[in-house]
């Protein structure tokens, strides 16, 4: 009974083991692919014009970084499901998942930064209206709602814009039962992404176009 007890035992760690090891290198893999999408997302703004066009090529550039990171270590392309990561996973179809990627990714960024530079300008005029000033973007709340609502949207973006690399509506998870909630929890995931990359950008001062947060006729300070 005891040793059958320990042989048990033993059986259940390394089932645990084999389980928690693949799952934590896909974190990993997946924490990595969305470091490389910010990283060349921001590096790649450096060179291009501030705006919805530089935002298009930046994001495309940033989802081509994305993939090329998670495609050969077989992880999902942030934010898309296990039933993608499979569909990503068949023979001869990395290259669709690339330009899936790279479009998603362009739509994303011109829709998501669109939507909150425009309403925090807006803002802005409001403010300057009434005689006030807002709070440094950092400690602003309202500002970091305001990016997790545009990522949301720009979320939702991305979806419309992936829909034709799919090979039919058998692939579609949208088309599924549990459609919406692929499209809730993207817009969750999107949201959160887009809020953690505008406080990474202000917290160290690594966003290449500031002057894009502030009205016509104000002096960048930054």
């Amino acid at each position: 009974m005891f040793l059958a007890s320990t042989e048990l035992r033993s059986q259940t760690q390394q089932a645990m083991a084999t389980g928690i090891v693949p799952a934590g290198i896909s974190l990993g893999a997946e924490a990595l692919s969305i470091v490389g999408l910010y990283g060349v997302y921001t590096q790649s703004q450096h060179h291009l014009p501030a705006g919805p066009y530089g935002q298009l090529a930046a994001g495309a550039t940033a989802g081509v970084a994305l993939s090329a990171i998670a495609l050969p270590l077989k992880s999902r392309m942030f934010p898309e499901t296990s039933t993608e990561l499979r569909a990503s996973s068949m023979p001869g179809q990395a290259w669709r998942h690339v330009l899936k990627s790279a479009s998603g990714y362009a739509c994303f960024f011109a829709v998501s930064e669109g939507l909150r530079t425009g309403y925090y300008k807006a803002r802005l005029v409001d403010a300057s209206r009434k005689g006030t000033t807002l709070p440094s973007r950092i400690d602003d709340l309202h500002w970091h709602v305001t990016n997790f609502a545009s990522g949301g949207v720009g979320g939702l973006a991305y979806r419309a814009a992936t829909l034709p690399y799919f090979s039919g509506p058998m692939e579609n998870p949208l088309l599924a039962k549990g459609g919406a909630g692929i499209l809730l929890g993207t817009f969750i995931a999107m949201g959160t992404l887009l809020a953690g990359f505008g406080w990474v950008d202000e917290t160290f001062k690594l966003d290449p176009h500031p002057e894009r947060w502030y009205k016509l006729g104000d002096k960048v300070l930054e």
